[in-house]
């Protein structure tokens, strides 16, 4: 194939895309892998959800969750954001995370400096639609629907306390 632009005013590719603004996004895991975590100090989850709708449909987040460690704190965290992540599904028990394959939900995402380098971070989820009385069901023809998803209000409801940096500096402390 001819190229038609001049590569020496190009710059080299960096292996990585850019994050996504930070905000809330209609999305659904449409891949995982299980593995080592990078510390050699146990086992995570990776999960990646493909948003769904407006300007970055199609873009993939990925989340890693630290299901095996040695850290008992860290072992909680995880089983705390699996069981929130079941609850935006609707299926708020489950026996593989499979299951919550391409079920639509809200994922409110931030962008965070790891090592110089801008990523996306996972903050929260949130049931889409009727995934709360349908236990998983995907809404009819989600795919479909164009209008932006709501932005994400930090007001903490019964059932979902939004995340806050506060003095402990996590907020899963709190």
């Amino acid at each position: 194939m001819q190229i038609k632009f001049n590569l020496a005013e190009t710059g080299e590719y960096s292996g990585s895309t850019p994050p996504v603004p930070a905000g809330r996004y209609l999305v659904e895991i449409v891949d995982e892998k299980y593995g080592p975590t990078k510390s050699g100090k146990g086992n995570a989850l990776e999960l990646r959800y493909s948003i769904l709708q407006g300007e970055k449909r199609g873009y993939l987040i990925r989340e890693w969750i630290n299901i095996d460690h040695s850290s008992e704190s860290t072992r909680e965290i995880a089983q705390t954001q699996l069981k929130s992540l079941g609850i935006a599904c609707g299926k708020p028990v489950y026996k593989d995370t499979t299951e919550l394959f391409r079920i639509p939900f809200y994922l409110d995402v931030i962008v965070e400096e790891v090592g110089g380098k801008e990523r996306n971070a996972v903050k929260g989820y949130a049931p889409y639609g009727g995934n709360e009385a349908s236990q998983g069901a995907p809404p009819p023809q989600y795919q479909a629907q164009v209008q932006a998803p709501p932005q994400y209000q930090a007001q903490p409801t019964q059932s979902q306390t939004p995340p806050t940096q506060g003095a402990s500096g996590a907020w899963w402390k709190q």
